[in-house]
């Protein structure tokens, strides 16, 4: 008899879904048995990463569902909820997005990548003014929290770019 590598196995959605569970149910088990609380947190780095991977395959709700799944684990994450926002502004449901981000900052007002998804969200919406001051303001304390952080380039340059719409609005009859 053949013996198959399983390391080269393609296994259909199904199938994974099914591994991982079992991956997962195996490590829960081992987890309480040994008294760990690590199970929690490598789930939802599972469940992140699987939501990533669905949203670059245009699976949007899956994507959603993921982090849904890990929100309920780890209730309190911040940083769960810009995953969140991120995959909703993809299906462009800005109120729902709004409310990840403006979560993920009451639970941490210190986070410079919530004002900066958040600056994306208002500075992508249809609606005018407010939106864009709003943009520029979040844009603003980005750059404030983490001037040479990951996105201070962008942010800086769009910061600049909604200014100037803001001033040559400011300055129509």
């Amino acid at each position: 008899m053949k013996q198959r590598n399983l390391r080269r196995t393609n296994y259909s959605v199904p199938h994974r879904r099914i591994l991982l569970s079992l991956v997962f149910g195996i490590i829960a088990v081992l987890s309480v048995a040994a008294g760990s609380t690590t199970y929690s947190a490598q789930r939802v780095d599972a469940l992140i990463a699987i939501s990533r991977d669905r949203a670059a395959h245009h699976r949007y709700d899956e994507a959603i569902d993921a982090i849904d799944e890990a929100l309920r684990l780890q209730p309190n994450d911040p940083l769960l909820y810009l995953e969140r926002g991120q995959r909703i502004m993809l299906i462009y449901e800005w109120d729902r997005a709004l409310a990840d981000y403006d979560r993920a900052i009451a639970l941490a007002p210190d986070l410079p990548e919530a004002y900066y998804y958040r600056a994306l969200l208002y500075a992508s919406v249809p609606e005018g003014l407010e939106a864009r001051r709003a943009a520029a303001a979040d844009l603003e304390r980005y750059l404030t929290l983490a001037p040479e952080g990951e996105f201070a380039q962008a942010a800086a340059r769009r910061h600049a770019e909604l200014m100037a719409l803001l001033e040559a609005l400011s300055d129509r009859p």
